[in-house]
């Protein structure tokens, strides 16, 4: 058999354990245990304060600048606190007065919010259209490039085989003359068949030049347009994205901040959200500024664009097309994000 199953174990004396226990706490554990009613009381009422603070700045923020929530009362409300007010020294209309209050100032937080909400929808469709704005734009302007630099090709490839024409009629004119010189009309008359076709192909040469030139052009008028539509975008949208997607945040953490208050029962605990408020407004400020200083970029940009269109009015373009679609070229080359 085990001889330390027949041990038993020492007992504590408890009495003598408490009294060491004791002793122990009192000599080295301090008072951290103890809290007197005045400072619990101090506490309560710092509390108070703050609440009565935090409340009066949410009456200012949502419901009135001046604090006075009785100017959005309803009919009814005006006249519930008519009626009750003469006896507010009674704690029932008090409370049933201060329940008005609170009724008015959760309608308007809540009305702000959805008004709040329904900017930021707007914002939110805004910012889809410019960017579908901005996709488009940017597309019109990669195809228009080629197809202006294709166009220009053509015309370059009909102005070199017209070169080579004017070398014929040139050649053929000599031909004409020195045949006629030596009486020899037979071999005179089959260079005239040849200068007369060379001829009309010159002329045919230089309208399908000028054609794909005037088509160069016209795309290089469309691509200016498109650029500056390209670049407004892209500024709208990396706006509205920015102001869009900081506005969905702080309303998020508004709307939840307002939720926990509510649920709370009391006025404490908000100044989180009365920061958030600031920065919501300050948010909504600084979106309506932008956007009266845009709206004359936006202007002048359109300005912008009808200064650097050519127009085909004047003599001297319809005459010389081909070399306004090549001097263009470099213009064109340099439209591109």
């Amino acid at each position: 058999m085990d001889e330390t199953k027949n041990k038993t174990e020492p007992k504590v004396d408890w009495d003598d354990a408490v009294k060491k226990w004791d002793d122990l706490i009192k000599e080295y554990g301090g008072n951290t245990l103890s809290a007197t009613a005045e400072g619990i009381d101090v506490f309560l009422d710092s509390l108070e304060e703050r609440a009565k603070e935090e409340y009066t700045n949410i009456k200012k923020l949502f419901v009135d600048p001046t604090g006075e929530v009785r100017r959005k009362y309803n009919f009814k409300e005006k006249v519930t606190s008519g009626v009750l007010s003469p006896l507010a020294r009674t704690k029932r209309v008090q409370e049933h007065l201060k329940k008005v209050e609170q009724t008015v100032v959760e309608r308007c937080v809540e009305k702000y919010l959805d008004e709040v909400k329904g900017k930021i929808d707007n914002l939110r469709v805004k910012y889809q259209n410019t960017e579908r704005t901005y996709e488009k734009s940017l597309e019109l302007i990669t195809s228009l490039r080629i197809e202006y630099i294709n166009r220009l090709w053509f015309a370059d490839l009909f102005e070199a085989q017209k070169q080579k024409a004017i070398e014929v009629i040139k050649t053929e004119k000599q031909t004409i003359d020195t045949c006629l010189k030596d009486n020899n009309f037979s071999e005179a008359q089959n260079a005239q068949k040849r200068y007369l076709v060379t001829e009309k192909k010159v002329r045919q040469l230089e309208q399908g030049r000028d054609n794909n030139a005037l088509t160069a052009v016209n795309n290089y008028n469309q691509l200016v347009s498109i650029y500056e539509t390209y670049q407004k975008a892209k500024i709208f949208c990396a706006f509205l994205q920015k102001t869009t997607g900081m506005l969905e945040q702080t309303y998020t953490d508004l709307s939840n901040r307002w939720e926990e208050f509510k649920k709370a029962g009391n006025m404490r605990d908000v100044v989180d959200s009365l920061r958030l408020t600031e920065v919501l407004k300050n948010a909504e400020e600084t979106f309506k500024k932008n956007f009266s200083h845009d709206f004359p970029l936006i202007k002048k940009a359109e300005e912008t664009v009808m200064e650097k269109i050519e127009a085909p009015t004047s003599i001297e373009y319809k005459n010389d097309i081909y070399r306004t679609a090549t001097g263009l070229k470099q213009n064109v080359m340099g439209l591109f994000p």
